[in-house]
């Protein structure tokens, strides 16, 4: 019993440090999407006063990108992915977690996968020495690094999504078998 208790709380101390982490990423992803800002409101102005520059748009891009797939672990952790509330708000909620928890386990796969083949693509650029082909030419190992980083996280932040609807399933199984009838004082039976 008390190997279980620790291994719990192990389990839990470890989704503690990842769900720390999304909340990082997310931090830091809403920053990115404020200096992408700063930075299109920058080259409108440039533009205006015929100031030519070579960087903005391409690192405008790559904030935004930084944004989408580091930033996906934060919208996984907070519920924020697309998913069909018409259908699924209507449900019992049984049934709806475990459609989550259904649904989840394909996008672990998809995330784990797209992480699998992002990272060799990644360690390519860093060994040529990939530059972009624009003007500033900057390595293109940081923009690269963006995609396997983020569904990296993206897969880290599922296995705890998958592991608390896990939980929430089986309470939600447990709680309805765990209802047994009692007798009210008109001699009829009542479900706690």
């Amino acid at each position: 019993m008390y190997a279980w208790k620790l291994g719990k709380r192990f389990v839990s101390r470890i989704a503690w440090v990842i769900d720390s982490w999304s909340e990082f990423t997310g931090f830091t992803c809403a920053i990115g999407i404020f200096a992408a800002s700063l930075i299109i409101v920058h080259e409108v102005i440039t533009r205006y006063a015929k100031i030519p520059t070579v960087w903005q748009t391409e690192l405008a891009i790559y904030l935004l990108m930084m944004a989408t797939y580091v930033g996906a672990a934060y919208g996984l952790k907070h519920g924020a992915h697309i998913h069909i509330d018409i259908v699924v708000d209507r449900l019992p909620p049984k049934s709806r977690e475990l459609i989550f928890l259904a649904v989840s386990i394909p996008g672990l796969a998809i995330a784990g996968t797209i992480a699998g083949y992002a990272w060799p693509m990644w360690w390519e650029a860093y060994e040529a020495g990939y530059h972009s082909e624009s003007l500033w030419g900057p390595p293109l190992i940081f923009p690269y690094i963006l995609l396997p980083l983020g569904m990296t996280f993206l897969a880290i932040q599922y296995l705890v999504y998958i592991a608390r609807k896990t939980t929430l399933v089986r309470d939600l199984f447990k709680s309805q078998q765990e209802r047994k009838p009692r007798h009210n004082s008109k001699g009829g039976q009542r479900w706690n």
